[in-house]
């Protein structure tokens, strides 16, 4: 090992063993305390969490989703109430008026008849296969489906409220690290700069100086338009409100201090209950047979009904030629009848049972799909937050060892014993050790939060 080689190691040693765990930049000191590498439980971070809260119950409250899922509800249950009034009779007026112009072919003789009437209708079915029966059960299903889908909509906001707050938070530190971060490459330019003013360095320096300051001028700035993005997103979630001023507060405090994440995970118990999408599977299905059962009755049973009128008509009768020969009847009259019909022939009906059935297999095979998909996310999920967990101390470890590196080559540099490239690689190291922290972290969050949800029933679809 030549000497000038043996000097710098023994100066970097000596900078490694005096550097503090962090680097000296503060900046970047402070966004780390905010993000909590080093210390647990900042009450900023609670109040962040509780503000979560608060702000999922508020998008609950107002989002018109909500009230949609409410309107069909109440829409279903009427549409009960309506399918049992089949077994009720039917009470209505029937009335007619008719004018009628007859001509005799063999003498050329024009008659005219004219006749009113009107009834009172007594209509009660006695017997139509169960028909009626079946669609009480339908309108139950359908009742059953609506109030599933209700809670399926509020787990569903609850959780994109929840989730988008937590992008929000996440981006609107790793906006604060880009800023950070584009303060580091500024200094290292103006470093730089002096350097080469004071004939120590090459242009070479500026310009790579200048190169990195871009790209972190770039950065920070498309960090900016994601924070707005995921700002405008969270609103919008949260439905339309009377007053903006209520959710300042809230998302004034997820700006404060990172979401916090747990020291140790808790126990991840798989849920015993079927989740929601299970729930609307079974459902679908139960009513998916009870199609098929209505259209084989409609096909093959008969109906019988029971009719009573009372009622009264009246009729005029008289030849055009002598309006003098006019004949008026008027009539009271009641009747009862028993009105009987079966289908013989109906092709329309046989392909509705054919429809029917496939409905019925594939509402069986999207419960399967359902109960598969829902064991396979618990699994993964599990495995996923577990691993994530272990990956927090090592991305600690690895933002600490950066830090220390950062501010060695940085002394190395002033000190002229190396070039500008180590000291932007270890420029870069350090930002990219704290980007690694926060994702991690992020990605954990989120995955408890997807957690959360399928405890509650709600399979989240959306990426951990």
């Amino acid at each position: 090992m030549s000497l000038p080689t043996k000097l710098t190691v023994l100066v970097m040693a000596s900078f490694l063993s005096a550097a503090p765990l962090y680097a000296d930049t503060k900046r970047m000191q402070d966004v780390a305390a905010l993000l909590g590498i080093e210390a647990a439980g900042n009450p900023a971070a609670k109040d962040a969490e509780a503000a979560v809260a608060r702000l999922v119950e508020q998008g609950l409250r107002s989002h018109p989703r909500i009230k949609v899922r409410e309107a069909e509800l109440e829409a279903r249950r009427a549409l009960v109430n309506a399918a049992q009034g089949r077994y009720q009779p039917t009470l209505r007026v029937d009335g007619s008026a008719q004018q009628r112009i007859d001509k005799n072919l063999k003498d050329d003789q024009r008659s005219r008849a004219d006749s009113l009437g009107a009834s009172l209708v007594l209509e009660e079915n006695l017997y139509r296969g169960g028909l009626d029966a079946g669609a009480v059960d339908l309108a139950r299903q359908d009742e059953s489906l609506a109030e599933i889908q209700k809670v399926l909509e509020g787990e569903q906001l609850a959780y994109q409220v929840a989730r988008s707050a937590t992008a929000y938070n996440f981006q609107f530190f790793r906006q604060m690290i880009e800023e950070a971060s584009l303060t580091d490459a500024s200094e290292l330019r103006s470093l730089a700069e002096r350097k080469f003013n004071a004939g120590q360095v090459g242009k070479i320096d500026v310009h790579l100086t200048g190169m990195r300051e871009s790209a972190a001028r770039s950065s920070a700035a498309r960090a900016s338009i994601e924070t707005q993005q995921n700002y405008l997103n969270l609103l919008n979630l949260l439905g339309p409100q009377e007053s903006a001023d209520a959710l300042t507060a809230d998302l004034n405090a997820l700006t404060k201090a990172a979401l916090p994440f747990p020291a140790a995970l808790p126990e991840l118990k798989a849920p015993e209950a079927p989740s929601l999408d299970e729930q609307d599977s079974l459902a679908r299905q139960k009513r998916a047979e009870i199609s098929l059962d209505q259209n084989y009755r409609a096909r093959y049973l008969p109906r019988v009904d029971l009719v009573g009128r009372l009622g009264q008509d009246e009729r005029s009768d008289w030849l055009l030629a002598d309006e003098d020969l006019k004949v008026k009847n008027k009539n009271q009259f009641t009747s009862v009848s028993l009105q009987f019909s079966w289908n013989l022939w109906d092709r329309t009906q046989d392909h509705e049972i054919r429809a029917a059935a496939a409905e019925k297999t594939a509402a069986t095979s999207l419960l399967e799909a359902t109960r598969y998909e829902t064991s396979m996310e618990t699994q993964r999920l599990r495995r996923y937050i577990t691993d994530l967990h272990k990956t927090l101390e090592i991305s600690r470890e690895a933002y600490r060892q950066a830090g220390q590196l950062y501010d060695a080559q940085r002394r190395l540099y002033e000190s002229g014993v190396i070039g500008i490239q180590p000291l932007m690689d270890a420029e870069r190291e350090k930002r990219d050790a704290i980007r690694a922290w926060q994702q991690n972290v992020y990605e954990l969050q989120l995955s408890l939060l997807n957690w959360q949800a399928l405890q509650k029933g709600y399979l989240s679809r959306d990426p951990s």
